[in-house]
């Protein structure tokens, strides 16, 4: 065998009849000797650190199969990406207080809307607050009694004669439209409601107006608190969630501001 291995390939001749059948193959003849098969196989490549092979960390796959990247089905839709228990509570927290302030602007337009309307009723009255003296700042219903007569005029009897200065004060300072009390004894007073016109229908919306701006600033405040306790990554699952909580209340808003423009006729 080793004979064969020495002989020189360059002297040797190999018969016109033989050809070389395959790259990885090769037939080698030579006087005395067998015909031997040489195989090439190619060898792995291996990375060594210290005598160890060091192999490709396991990488968990995802479900398209793929390592180390995220396919479309391993993302989460936003609508379905589901808020902390502590997020949630304070997103709970901040709509409460913001409801609270709808309330108060629908209780503003009803007034508004009454006196745009030509209905003289004791709800128009029902923004006034006295001062009581020991006993603080109290509603006008809590130190009088207020009814109407002939559908045009306002009647308050106050309960004590040392408060009647004090309601009376009270009402001029409330503002209202077309709210002028007449003291007519020690404990009665009096307030004449004229029809609304066009110019007094028009105040009316102004003051509307002015109602809805001071509720959108209100809403606006409680949606910054929220987020600024909350310190919230950007574009994060809580922040989208205040937004569309803000512009829920800031439409629901609007839309009862329209309303009372119909209701106002201007």
């Amino acid at each position: 065998m080793a004979a064969c291995l020495n002989i020189s390939l360059r002297r040797s001749r190999i018969p016109s009849g033989l050809s070389i059948l395959h790259s990885s193959q090769a037939i080698l003849i030579a006087s005395g000797c067998q015909s031997h098969r040489l195989r090439f196989y190619a060898s792995k490549t291996k990375q060594k650190n210290n005598g160890r092979e060091s192999r490709e960390p396991d990488v968990p796959r995802t479900k398209d199969g793929n390592k180390g990247r995220l396919s479309t089905a391993d993302l989460v839709p936003g609508s379905k990406q589901v808020l902390e228990d502590a997020s949630q509570a304070e997103l709970e927290k901040v709509a409460a207080k913001i409801q609270s302030t709808i309330t108060w602007f629908k209780k503003q337009l009803a007034e508004i809307q009454s006196r745009g309307s030509g209905r003289v009723t004791p709800a128009i009255l029902a923004s006034v607050r006295v001062e009581a003296g020991t006993r603080g700042i109290v509603k006008l219903d809590e130190v009088s009694t207020v009814g109407v007569r002939d559908g045009t005029t306002l009647m308050i009897n106050v309960f004590e004669d040392e408060m009647t200065k004090h309601v009376e004060k009270a009402l001029y300072n409330s503002k209202i439209p077309n709210v002028i009390p007449q003291r007519q004894d020690a404990r009665t007073i009096k307030i004449p409601m004229p029809k609304p016109t066009i110019d007094s229908r028009k105040e009316g919306f102004l003051a509307a107006s002015k109602y809805a701006e001071e509720a959108r600033t209100q809403v606006r405040k409680n949606i910054a608190l929220g987020t600024k306790k909350g310190k919230f990554e950007k574009h994060s699952k809580e922040l989208s969630e205040f937004q569309r909580l803000n512009d829920r209340f800031i439409q629901e808003i609007d839309k009862l501001l329209e309303s009372s423009k119909k209701a106002l006729n201007v």
